[in-house]
């Protein structure tokens, strides 16, 4: 009897730990996947070209999953496009992809409605890369490094220019392309 209830016990525990630590992740915002595969899934630009993670010059790239139907995501847009506007010196390029189902139709009236003017317009209506990438909510943000592997993943919206998450992004952009390959 003692023996069940300390095995229960410990279960009760491991099990509160679990809950805890993730409810940690998603509260802070930033989910570490641990990813280790190269992404390789690609998405349309707004001339109807297929793009792909290779193609922004072999540097990271924060990508913003979204929709013109989600607040948050409507909201965070300004900062990424400032952040956008500073990507040269920043050592990554922004890619907002849109997974609205109107695809470059429904995206180009709401940056023009906003004042969008540095972020390019990306879609997946299929939604094909959310699903490749295990996206479960919007807005999610992923940095991935040059060589294709996700560094770092956020949940939830954020001020993307501000001083703090640049430094972050900096210092994770420069660790990775510090690590060459893995």
């Amino acid at each position: 009897m003692k023996y069940t209830m300390k095995i229960g016990g410990v279960a009760v525990a491991l099990l509160a730990g679990t809950v805890i630590g993730g409810m940690w992740a998603l509260g802070s915002g930033m989910v570490d996947h641990g990813v280790a595969e190269p992404v390789s899934l690609t998405f349309t630009d707004q001339a109807g070209r297929e793009r792909g993670f290779g193609d922004f010059g072999g540097k990271p790239t924060l990508l913003n999953v979204w929709a013109t139907w989600c607040t948050p995501c409507r909201k965070e847009m300004p900062s990424l496009d400032r952040l956008q506007a500073s990507a040269s010196t920043n050592g990554f390029e922004v890619v907002a992809l849109s997974i609205d189902l109107g695809g470059v139709q429904r995206v180009r009236p709401f940056y023009e409605e906003i004042g969008i003017r540095n972020l390019g317009i990306y879609v997946d209506p299929d939604s094909a890369v959310m699903r490749g990438l295990m996206v479960t909510g919007l807005p999610t943000t992923i940095l991935i490094g040059a060589d294709g592997v996700e560094l770092k993943r956020w949940i939830g919206p954020k001020e993307w220019d501000d001083a703090g998450t640049i430094a972050e992004l900096k210092a994770l952009a420069a660790r990775d392309s510090n690590a060459g390959t893995r």
